[in-house]
């Protein structure tokens, strides 16, 4: 019986999961799991005097997720587990449950889907889905064929355990290491019965057929993604590789898994693949990757929490924050991009290069923050590019405020 039909059985396993969700997604809209205050202390050397501070309400996850973005702006950075000092931070952010979100908006906050998904539309067919490839997307399907890599199918019954210990977990540790966001085991048990193993196997150096019997197969792979289904919908659940993360990856093992299974989903005639969720930053590397398959973004509907931001003053660290790491800013079911563009003016070229930068697919608009000044001058251009909103903001203390009333999120 193939993965299809099984599901449309609609399993007691998938219904029993599916409570178990919901009941822990009820109880952390009012009793957070681990969240605790921390601050950073950010400076770009001596000479700049009192560091800036940002302060971050949240997980250990999300609270080293930041850090390193803010780490990336080339400042130095020191943490403290609770706030050290009584003077102002330049930005804060509170990962909140969803419940609130309106109240943070009202008080000027912006604010963020905790996590987006990534989703491709099947239904048009794989000839058209492959349209929708970016140019390295499709360069990687090629090169997938012409380095003699193949897709076998095996049922996770008797697979997924040795999946999960000998590929799964080594890849989340080489990968994220110091962020390792694991799936338990019992949760990826949990949905095996409706699951498929994609394993990729290199035909030139094997030169052989694989058997798999006893799941020895498993050492002769180069990698292995879990493909779940529920209706009409299939999702990539994990996936992992055999050896060195960063090794499989210059191999395009992670890209020609993802090639596959959008191929075989078609075939298999679901109507769309969930490639799973992302961080609610535009040049997010996880996201990106997904997006060059033509995914959409759509806030998490299966998270409990937003994030929400506000710039406390007009120091230097919030306008090169959102000038390096754009955000995905929602309001009601509307998502758009949110960037911070420099310089006393802006040009034709430079609008244009973000939106095709920026702008992914399930984004309405892009918005473009910038100095008055800079803000007049362009005013003009903005109607023949089309989908970029631009936002006069000297000072970014009242950018919440702005969006607020701009209509791109109205």
């Amino acid at each position: 019986m193939s993965l299809a039909e099984r599901s449309r059985q609609a399993p007691l396993s998938s219904v029993v999961f599916s409570i178990i969700r919901c009941g822990r997604s009820f109880a952390e809209f009012f009793i957070p799991e681990r969240f605790s205050s921390r601050d950073l202390y950010l400076a770009r050397d001596a000479s700049d005097g009192q560091p800036a501070i940002v302060r971050i309400w949240g997980n250990a996850n999300g609270y080293h997720y930041l850090s390193q973005r803010l780490s990336e702006l080339g400042a130095g950075i020191e943490s403290a587990a609770l706030p050290q000092t009584s003077r102002k931070p330049s930005m804060r952010f509170v990962w909140h449950n969803r419940l609130r979100a309106g109240k943070f908006r009202q008080g000027g906050w912006i604010v963020l889907p905790g996590l987006v998904s990534s989703r491709i539309d099947l239904s048009m067919g794989i000839k058209a889905v492959k349209k929708r490839f970016s140019r390295s997307a499709r360069r990687a399907s090629q090169a997938t064929r012409d380095a003699g890599y193949w897709q076998s199918i095996v049922p996770c019954d008797g697979f997924i355990e040795r999946f999960y210990h000998e590929m799964y977990g080594p890849y989340c540790e080489s990968r994220f290491a110091g962020n390792e966001i694991v799936k338990s085991l019992t949760y990826v048990k949990s949905l095996a019965r409706d699951s498929v193993l994609m394993l990729l196997f290199d035909n030139a150096r094997l030169g052989r057929p694989v058997s798999f019997k006893g799941g020895s197969s498993l050492q002769d792979a180069l990698g292995g993604v879990m493909i779940h289904e529920i209706g009409t919908c299939a999702s990539l659940v994990i996936s992992g590789v055999h050896g060195e993360a960063r090794a499989a990856m210059r191999r395009g093992v992670i890209e020609s898994l993802y090639g596959f299974a959008i191929e075989w989903c078609c075939e298999q005639g679901f109507q769309s693949l969930d490639l799973g969720v992302s961080h609610p930053f535009l040049l997010d590397g996880i996201l990106r990757f997904k997006s060059k398959w033509g995914a959409s973004v759509a806030p998490c509907a299966t998270g409990v929490h937003d994030l929400a931001v506000r710039f406390e003053n007009g120091d230097w660290l919030g306008r090169e924050f959102l000038r390096d790491h754009p955000l995905i800013v929602q309001d009601g079911g509307k998502l758009a991009g949110l960037v911070h563009l420099p310089g006393e003016e802006l040009r034709f070229s430079e609008l244009a290069a973000a939106k095709r930068r920026l702008l992914i697919d399930g984004l309405e608009r892009l918005i473009v923050v910038s100095d008055v000044a800079a803000a007049s001058d362009a005013e003009g251009l903005v109607s023949e590019i089309g989908n970029v909103e631009l936002l006069p903001c000297y000072d970014l203390r009242y950018l919440g405020r702005m969006c607020r009333v701009s209509r791109i999120l109205n």
